[in-house]
């Protein structure tokens, strides 16, 4: 995920983000593409807890692993020791834990939703978060903690920047509200590379993105993360 930053200018290749845009920002090979961010996503959007559920079955039943990956917060994967390479290279290796990870969303209920009341601490700061129950197939229950990390997307007409890339946008609520029946907009933010002068805005999206941060008895997802896990372990993995 890309945060502010200073703006400047200069050579296409030297302004391009990097692509440690990971979040399935693994456009690379898995089918999507992480600078996208689930907002433009045929997979749908994350702008819920539900629909982030909605979405990382999604991404499993068809089997992108770019997309799956793109759906775990940061501070998910750190704790996991995943990295999209090594996320990649345990599919490739066991596609049958992935099969069984998919069949075990699949068949899982949303059972409920449940918004925490104070924002929780993560690496980003305070953020809102929520704690999804699945009812799951063996009649069991297993629960997802999700936090919501907003962002806005700018596009412009200027070329030379490429596709345009999400900017977190923690305090999104506060800038985008509606009041009295009228919607209020007041952004005021540093874009990570400024376009040429005199470039027009031709799209801006701010949208919720609620991410995969923790889980909770959820069997066939313990058994897909211990194996990656044990994947970037291995002698030249």
């Amino acid at each position: 995920m890309i945060g502010g930053g200073a703006a400047v200018r200069g050579s296409a290749a030297a302004r391009g983000l990097p692509a440690a845009l990971l979040l399935l920002g693994a456009a690379l090979l898995a089918g999507c593409c992480g600078l996208d961010r689930a907002a433009a996503s045929p997979l749908g959007n994350r702008d819920t807890p539900g629909a982030a559920f909605a979405y990382l079955r999604e991404a499993f039943r068809q089997d992108l692993t770019g997309n799956q990956y793109d759906s775990f917060h940061g501070d998910f994967r750190d704790a996991q020791g995943l990295s999209e390479t090594k996320y990649r290279l345990a599919r490739d290796l066991r596609p049958g834990l992935f099969e069984d990870a998919a069949a075990l969303l699949g068949r899982a209920v949303l059972e409920s939703v449940v918004h925490g009341a104070a924002p929780r601490s993560t690496s980003g700061g305070p953020r809102a978060w929520a704690e999804v129950t699945l009812a799951l197939p063996s009649g069991a229950r297993g629960t997802f903690l999700l936090v919501d990390e907003p962002v806005i997307l700018v596009a412009t007409d200027d070329a030379d920047l490429g596709p345009a890339s999400p900017l977190l946008h923690p305090s999104m609520d506060g800038e985008v509200r509606i009041e009295g029946g009228r919607l209020r907009v007041s952004v005021d933010r540093a874009l990570p590379v400024a376009p040429e002068p005199g470039s027009r805005v031709l799209r801006v999206e701010i949208h919720h993105d609620w991410l995969l941060y923790r889980i909770r008895s959820v069997e066939g997802l313990d058994a897909l993360l211990e194996e990656v896990r044990s994947t970037a372990a291995a002698p030249g993995g």
